[in-house]
């Protein structure tokens, strides 16, 4: 699983995200593209996979106060809950 996903993270990389495609990270590992789908479910899967991934390895934000070293995910998550409708009427 985790070699697909880096092989997803260089193919984005290299050819860009709206360019990749699925046949690119197989090619990229020296597979066929179904062999992705053998261990992913669906193509927005592996992009869930890869994008997760991008978010809580290449984008830190640097330590707070506390010391305490914060997501780049977190933080976003948190500002959609902040400024999603649903939160103003809980």
């Amino acid at each position: 699983m985790s070699s697909i996903i880096e092989a997803g993270t260089a193919a984005c990389r290299l050819y860009g995200p709206s360019k990749t495609s699925v046949a690119d990270i197989a090619r990229l590992l020296g597979k066929s593209p179904a062999s992705a789908y053998k261990v992913f479910p669906s193509k927005s899967v592996i992009w869930n996979a890869i994008t997760g991934n991008f978010f809580e390895t290449d984008l830190r934000f640097t330590p707070s106060s506390d010391g305490e070293l914060t997501s780049a995910a977190s933080a976003l998550e948190e500002a959609a809950r902040r400024t999603s409708p649903d939160a103003a009427g809980a």
